[in-house]
Formats: C-alpha cells, sequence, structure tokens
C-alpha cells in the first residue's frame, strides 16, 4: 500500500509547538525556536520492505552560504538522506536581501525585502550566468512610494564588456509585479541595481526570463 507522511523543512531550530496541521505555529516568519519554516510537504512512498524511494520538494526560497537545516519527521520514517540540485541563479527568483552587497545612503532592510531605497543605493549580484540563453524580459515586484522610481541596471560582464539599462517603476500603493522588456543579454555578469537620487522604492525580489 502507498504511504503519506508529513515532513518539514527548517531553515534553523524548528518553532516550538510546532504540530502536523499548522495550527500551533506559524505559517511564516521567524518562531519561537528561531528558525524559518521552509515548507511543510508530504512525503510519499509505496510500502516496501527494505526500499527507500526519492521525492522531489521545493523550499520556498533559495539558500546561500551555510546553513543549519532541521528536518521534523514523523515516527515511522525512515530518513536515508538529501541533496540540493543547484538551480541556475540568473534565471532563478531572487529576493533584493539575497544581493551580495547592499550600498548606499537609505535603505532598511525587513524580514522579506529592502525598504525605503533612496539616494544612490546599489544591490549587486554576482555570479550571474545566463550562457547562451540571452534573458529579454525583468519582473520585479516592488512598491514605488513616488511619482516614479528610476532604476538603472548596470551588467558587467565575464568578457569585460559592461552595458547600462534603464528602468521606469511607476507609483504604487502596494507591492506590484511589473515586467519590462529589456534588450538582450548573455553570458556571465555581474548585476547591479542602483537607484537615483529622489528614489523610495521598496524591492521585494526580481527573475529575468
Amino acid at each position: 500500500h502507498n504511504t503519506e507522511l508529513p515532513l518539514e523543512v527548517w531553515d534553523g531550530k524548528p518553532g516550538l509547538g510546532t504540530d502536523w496541521n499548522g495550527s500551533k505555529a506559524p505559517e511564516k516568519g521567524v518562531t519561537e525556536g528561531g528558525g524559518e519554516c521552509l515548507g511543510k510537504f508530504t512525503y510519499k512512498h509505496e510500502s516496501i520492505y527494505n526500499v527507500y524511494s526519492e521525492n522531489v520538494f521545493t523550499l520556498s526560497r533559495r539558500l546561500f552560504g551555510v546553513h543549519t537545516l532541521s528536518f521534523v519527521l514523523p515516527d515511522g520514517i525512515y530518513f536515508h538522506g538529501f541533496y540540493f540540485d543547484k538551480t541556475p541563479k540568473a534565471f532563478a527568483k531572487l529576493r533584493a536581501l539575497d544581493a551580495d552587497v547592499v550600498t548606499g545612503d537609505s535603505f532598511t532592510k525587513t524580514e522579506q525585502a529592502v525598504e525605503g531605497i533612496g539616494n544612490n543605493v546599489n544591490l549587486d549580484f554576482a555570479n550571474m550566468d545566463f550562457g547562451s540563453s540571452k534573458t529579454k524580459k525583468l519582473t520585479i515586484c516592488g512598491k514605488s512610494n513616488t511619482e516614479n522610481n528610476t532604476i538603472n541596471i548596470k551588467f558587467f560582464g565575464a568578457d569585460g564588456k559592461n552595458s547600462t539599462q534603464v528602468i521606469e517603476f511607476a507609483h504604487t500603493d502596494d507591492y506590484e509585479e511589473k515586467t519590462f522588456d529589456i534588450e538582450e543579454v548573455s553570458g556571465g555578469q555581474k548585476i547591479s541595481f542602483v537607484f537615483l537620487p529622489g528614489c523610495n522604492f521598496d524591492f521585494k525580489w526580481f527573475k529575468f526570463e
């Protein structure tokens, strides 16, 4: 017969009082345990004696660097191991908080975004390899707190060729996703989002296509 078992993956220590229905632990953010739940999943496996089966799960966000991971498992499961698949960073949905470097005169890092971005703030993302796929679109999830925010996107090519593209993110009352057509970009790049004087922008995430 088929077996279905609950499974949770946490970045850090699991929250106190977690149960399988989620009624005692918040769905998002930091809990009493100090960790963040990256997903609640159902492990499915045909019950065959001494046979292990792989399940594939997608976490709520990408992970970078060194982390302490916790797996919350019920009784009756033998945990053989796990591994991660490396997804292409250049085409992934990346949070503004995942920037390698954030510099500038005024900004605030909150739980889910970089907010209050103002004069001469740069968000740098290294190791963005587009290969030969040539990205043509850029989607940004942000909140424009002024009539218009001008964002310069600088591309520093591994081949030494650099370029700048400019987008205009018009006023929004809340976070919105906007997709922009851009000139084709390919190959290895370092990307810098540069906000000019007069900007007041809240930046949640972006994705190249």
